[in-house]
């Protein structure tokens, strides 16, 4: 089989159901077979995936066992060459997913590439990076961004790629765990570390997939729609902020060491402290400098 194509779901009905419609419309036709892993959705996601779909395999989670334990499911099922990993919020507009799998196909040192992604009011999602070094943590996530402004901004810059308008193809560090078209035969049971919740996933399974030699390129190519999020938006924000932060502690344990994790940890919970202080004193100029609300 070549391709498996794997949707993790969470109360996301209607766009999942559009995703699934955009990979049968656009994916190859041969070869191909469709999970979707649903998370305890109590919008009748799954019901609605199985009366649409009959094809598509549902894995129905009795709890919300979040991102990477969700998409391992799928993974240890799968029979395809390829294993796309894909947000339920995805609806593919052209058939960039077969250009992805000609990629893979005729360059074999690559183990991953993803494409490009618009925001549904058309604007390009400036996605990619290299890895996130420790020094971004502290600006991003501490108030040292906003003491250290310039060499904040231009560590940003750097590792962002502000200097390329992700219209050609290139080769990264880091690709998306949205939409990203991973060598299947790379991985055995170790495929995403379920220590990780929702965040941090891609920088984690990029870096994995570099360490065993194999490089991720982004294709400058695609009018695939990804709206972001979605799941997110249903859940409190503040359970959500509590989940980013134990996914930094993950994170930036597992690559730079606890005592350095330590240090940051102390400082994200300074910086808050002193953004909940100035909030109460209505103390407007300072604000909150960071890349994700913490």
């Amino acid at each position: 089989m070549k391709l498996t194509v794997a949707i993790v779901s969470f109360n996301t009905r209607e766009l999942l159901l559009k995703c699934i419609q955009s990979v049968l419309d656009f994916a190859p036709s041969s070869g191909l077979e469709v999970m979707v892993v649903d998370n305890a959705s109590s919008d009748g996601s799954a019901t609605a995936v199985k009366k649409t779909f009959p094809t598509v395999e549902v894995i129905e989670n009795p709890t919300n066992e979040f991102m990477p334990k969700a998409y391992n499911r799928a993974f240890l099922k799968a029979k395809g060459e390829f294993f796309l990993i894909l947000s339920s919020d995805i609806e593919f507009k052209d058939d960039i997913l077969k250009t992805m799998i000609s990629t893979m196909e005729h360059d074999p040192h690559l183990g991953a590439v993803g494409s490009n992604l618009y925001y549904a009011d058309d604007r390009l999602q400036k996605n990619c990076s290299e890895d996130y070094s420790y020094e971004l943590a502290l600006y991003n996530f501490t108030f040292l961004g906003k003491i250290f402004r310039k060499r904040s901004a231009k560590l940003n810059q750097e590792i962002f790629y502000a200097d390329w308008d992700r219209q050609s193809d290139r080769e990264v560090k880091i690709i998306p765990d949205s939409l990203l078209l991973v060598r299947k035969s790379l991985f055995g049971a170790d495929f995403y570390d379920e220590r990780f919740l929702l965040y941090f996933t891609e920088n984690d399974l990029c870096q994995q997939i570099r360490q065993k030699g194999f490089g991720l390129r982004h294709l400058g190519q695609g009018r695939t729609v990804h709206q972001e999020s979605q799941s997110v938006k249903k859940v409190d924000p503040a359970f959500i902020s509590k989940i980013y932060r134990n996914d930094i502690r993950a994170y930036y344990t597992k690559y730079y060491g606890i005592g350095p994790t330590l240090f940051l940890g102390l400082m994200i919970e300074l910086t808050r402290f002193l953004i909940h202080v100035c909030i109460k004193l209505k103390i407007r100029s300072f604000k909150k400098n960071l890349v994700w609300g913490i």
